[in-house]
């Protein structure tokens, strides 16, 4: 056998070597989509044997992405030379798989696209699992308390970021529709701080609140607090603000039209 020859054989022999022994699921595109080349752990992935794949496209597999995005994505790579992504492959028995997907184009490969797939499917579901549980959690730290008929009171304690301020609203606003709330209290005596960010989306709370035909009542504002948002120029002019808890339930209840007897003349 020729060196010429053999300078054709060995390349072969060295890609037929990386790819079969790679743990990571490969595909070999051609520019319009067809599977060329595919090896073992894909096809243990997927559930289709290599013969099938080959006579294959990968919109046949692809399921997140239209046949037109799937072009639009392959003509993307060709300009860019590259892409990493995730999206949703289908299995032969019908499952869906979360694929990561890192993708080369070779032009002196003909021109063809090198694609390797990672299943993350675990790792997603595993991630919607802690996203459920943070998601609890933020709900039992801020909740939304039915006092009277049409009173709601949220107390709200600790720090507020945008994560927490946004499930405060959602918790919110769905207890005034499910209970047909006229007014609510929110007691933030227990937060230590608050941005000018934080506080303006509690005005937006409470004007979507007073959409939904509902008044916000804030009580326990600090005066540390009050100064650093009127330094920030945060106008709460729009929310009507008391002292404490006890004096905003008093409030919220004569908006309701009952009678409120102070506590020393009650006695």
């Amino acid at each position: 056998m020729g060196k010429e020859k053999l300078s054709h054989i060995r390349p072969k022999i060295e890609y037929d070597t990386i790819v079969r022994a790679a743990m990571d699921g490969f595909l070999l595109l051609d520019m319009d989509g067809h599977i060329v080349d595919v090896n073992d752990a894909y096809c243990q992935l997927i559930g289709y044997s290599r013969d099938e794949l080959i006579n294959m496209g990968i919109s046949d597999v692809e399921a997140q992405e239209a046949l037109e995005d799937v072009a639009a994505r392959i003509e993307k790579v060709r300009k860019n030379g590259s892409d990493r992504f995730e999206t949703k492959h289908r299995r032969k028995d019908g499952q869906i798989l979360d694929v990561e997907v890192s993708v080369t184009y070779v032009p002196k490969l003909r021109g063809q696209i090198v694609m390797f797939l990672r299943d993350i499917t675990e790792r997603k579901e595993a991630e919607k699992v802690i996203r459920r549980q943070q998601e609890e959690l933020s709900r039992i730290s801020t909740p939304v308390l039915r006092a009277y008929e049409g009173l709601l009171v949220m107390p709200i304690v600790g720090l507020i970021d945008s994560e927490r301020v946004r499930q405060l609203t959602e918790n919110l606003l769905e207890s005034i529709q499910i209970n047909r709330a006229r007014v609510a209290v929110l007691d933030i005596t227990g937060v230590p701080v608050m941005s000018s960010s934080i506080a303006n989306h509690l005005i937006a709370t409470a004007t979507a609140a007073e959409l939904m035909g509902a008044t916000i009542i804030m009580t326990g504002l600090s005066g540390e607090i009050a100064r650093t948002l009127a330094e920030l120029g945060v106008d709460l002019s729009n929310i009507t603000t008391v002292a404490d808890l006890q004096s905003g339930i008093e409030r919220a209840l004569k908006l309701l039209g009952h009678r409120v007897v102070p506590g020393d003349q009650a006695a």
